[in-house]
């Protein structure tokens, strides 16, 4: 087995970047941005599924954290429309991938594995709210 890992990620980064309504980092937000809406580029799991001769195979997980800084009152509809336009990006229609596998690699089986949504408050006046989805492919790795 080989770590695809950066692959998959570019691969979402790439199809997301410039197209969502909101920036996309990844991992981090910069310290210079102001954007108080976001999406992180978070938890990544890889799991071997099966080895061929010719073939690795394993199940790849990443998780898309939609950010919204908001004041004390807060609604969780801008952090739903941003979840569904890059479900629409992702998935465009059930079974179909919108993202692009490098040369050597085929992603296949894409899935949206869970969608969690949370709150957490920074203080009286300023919560964050977080919709995580998290976003699963299949890849076939040639030799």
């Amino acid at each position: 087995m080989r770590d695809t890992q950066k692959q998959l990620r570019l691969a979402v980064f790439n199809a997301l970047n410039g197209v969502i309504s909101v920036p996309i980092y990844d991992e981090k937000r910069l310290v210079s941005a102001t954007a108080t809406t976001y999406v992180l580029l978070s938890t990544q799991q890889e799991t071997p599924t099966e080895e061929t001769d010719c073939t690795w195979i394993t199940r790849s997980s990443i998780d898309l954290q939609v950010m919204q800084k908001t004041g004390s009152e807060v609604s969780k509809d801008d952090i739903d429309d941003i979840s569904n336009e890059i479900l629409v990006i992702l998935m465009p229609t059930r079974g179909t991938l919108g993202i692009t596998a490098p040369s050597g690699l085929e992603f296949q089986n894409p899935a949206i594995e869970s969608i969690v949504s949370r709150d957490l408050s920074l203080s009286e006046t300023e919560s964050i709210l977080i919709k995580l989805v998290r976003f699963v492919v299949t890849i076939v790795q040639q030799n």
